[in-house]
Parts: C-alpha cells; sequence; structure tokens
C-alpha cells in the first residue's frame, strides 16, 4: 500500500467574506476573513480583479486575533482591522508581492459588517461602543449619549429610554452605513 501526505496544502479558489478597494493608484483589491488564515491580508494583480497570484498575501495577526474587514479611504488609504487592532496597508511601489503593515490604532472591530466611511472618516463598532477614526486613533460617538446600549467590561448592554441595547449575540446583524451625512446602526434588540 502506498500512503501520500500533502504537507502544506494549497487550497485555491478560496471565498473572502471582506473585499475592498480598488486602491486608486496600484488598482488592486484587498480581502480578509479566511477560513484557513484568519490573519492574513489578500490582495488581487493590478487591474485585474479576478486574479490573485498566490504570493499576494501577507500575515498581519496571529489567527487568534482575526481579520474582520477593511476600508479604503477617499484620499487612498487602505485600512484592516482585526479583533483586537487596526493597521494601515500601504503598497510597495517597487513590487506587489508586498505590503507595508503598520498598527494605526489600538481598538478592534467587534462585528465584520459594523464599520462604514464617509466624508474622509471611519465609523466602527469596538467592545464597547461605536467609534469614529481618520485611520488612527479613534474616539467613541455613543459614550455622551449612549453610554448604557453597549456592554463594558462585565455589564451588559442596558435599554435606555425608547431605545433597545443591542443584541452582541447577533453578530452577523450588527451593521453600520453611512448616508448624507448620517451613521445608521442596524441591529437586532436584545
Amino acid at each position: 500500500a502506498v500512503t501520500w501526505y500533502i504537507k502544506e496544502p494549497i487550497l485555491l479558489a478560496q471565498p473572502l467574506p471582506a473585499l475592498w478597494g480598488p486602491h486608486p493608484v496600484v488598482d488592486v483589491l484587498f480581502g480578509c476573513g479566511s477560513l484557513y488564515q484568519p490573519g492574513h491580508v489578500f490582495w488581487t494583480k493590478p487591474g485585474n480583479a479576478g486574479a490573485a497570484p498566490i504570493a499576494f498575501n501577507q500575515e498581519v495577526c496571529s489567527p487568534s486575533e482575526q481579520l474582520m474587514n477593511g476600508v479604503m479611504m477617499p484620499d487612498g488609504r487602505s485600512l484592516v482591522w482585526s479583533s483586537q487592532r487596526h493597521f494601515a496597508i500601504y503598497p510597495a511601489m517597487n513590487s506587489l508581492d508586498v505590503m507595508t503593515i503598520l498598527e494605526a490604532g489600538k481598538r478592534g472591530l467587534f462585528a465584520r459588517w459594523a464599520i462604514c466611511v464617509g466624508e474622509n472618516r471611519i465609523w466602527f463598532m469596538s467592545t464597547d461602543g461605536i467609534y469614529e477614526s481618520a485611520g488612527g486613533t479613534s474616539s467613541s460617538i455613543t459614550d455622551a449619549d449612549l453610554y448604557v446600549l453597549f456592554p463594558h467590561g462585565e455589564i451588559a448592554g442596558q435599554n435606555f429610554g425608547d431605545y433597545i441595547a443591542p443584541d452582541m449575540a447577533q453578530t452577523a446583524a450588527l451593521r453600520l452605513s453611512y448616508a448624507s451625512g448620517w451613521v445608521y446602526f442596524d441591529y437586532i434588540g436584545t
């Protein structure tokens, strides 16, 4: 009997749940959320969103700190969020098989779809509220008026007036969107 061993199989055509771009200078799309490489960011060939060579990926963080989603800012900056922090992605103009990735902030993205961009600002949901950022440090937009709706430490979010606290277990339903100067937070209540 012959026994075959494949030490590191290459799995092709694996879908990524999060895609963003294109980058305005190098014309690539970025993606993350691989089940098999949760800490990696991927990108496509310039001008060819359907082609992504196997070398066009880079580990950003450990697999225990899964990459969640990313955004392309109107000024050309690309950012990617893990569950614990976020990073800026800078294409190396001489060779696109490597990207320079630097930590940009200490807040992570709690739910994959709880992020949006508008007017050179980013809004994203962390474990204890919704934050606004220009791509680096962030500040809470919910602490002043809606603090009690979100969990803080061991204290769960609480209903407040006419507002029902979001069900933090329903992560796929936690979504942020931006339109005409407004940020919308859609969720399933507790």
